[in-house]
């Protein structure tokens, strides 16, 4: 019989204890894998040129501050409410910061004085939004350490 096979080996465990610390360092629990946020509203606006149209979303500052300080990479996705199939993903914007600027949205957020709902906004071609007939949104994303984002699913207000 080999045992060797059977037991871990000194790498292997030197392996988990190094995976364990990484988590350890990055603040983040493998248990909570999945971060939920909550969109209050959606709406577009055909912009001065009628050729892209800005689309936001209405989350919780609170809910902003999680994919901030988890650092998730964020995204809104655009889709037909009944076939979810055909997704459009683009990476909106808090203000003038990206979504991607975590330190900034940070800033951003550290700055407003009360908890009202805010806005991530981004801008799509126009002909993306008139493909869709009954368009939905929602949010998702997530980061390298698996931890996933996801939102629940709304109708999007059209212009």
């Amino acid at each position: 019989m080999n045992h060797h096979l059977s037991r871990p080996n000194f790498a292997t465990k030197r392996l988990r204890i190094g995976h364990a610390f990484l988590i350890g360092l990055s603040g983040c629990s493998p248990l909570n894998s999945e971060v939920n946020v909550h969109i209050l509203q959606s709406r577009s606006n055909l912009t001065q040129q009628n050729n892209d149209v800005s689309i936001s979303v209405r989350i919780t500052q609170d809910d902003l501050r999680k994919i901030a300080s988890e650092q998730l990479y964020t995204h809104i996705v655009i889709f037909e409410c009944e076939r979810r199939n055909e997704r459009y993903p683009f990476t909106p914007t808090f203000g003038s910061v990206p979504a991607t600027d975590f330190s900034g949205i940070q800033n951003q957020l550290n700055s407003i004085s009360n908890s009202s709902p805010i806005e991530l906004q981004g801008r799509v071609d126009r002909r993306i939004v008139d493909g869709f007939s009954h368009p939905c949104i929602e949010i998702n994303g997530g980061s390298y350490l698996g931890i996933h984002l996801q939102s629940n699913t709304v109708q999007l207000v059209r212009y």
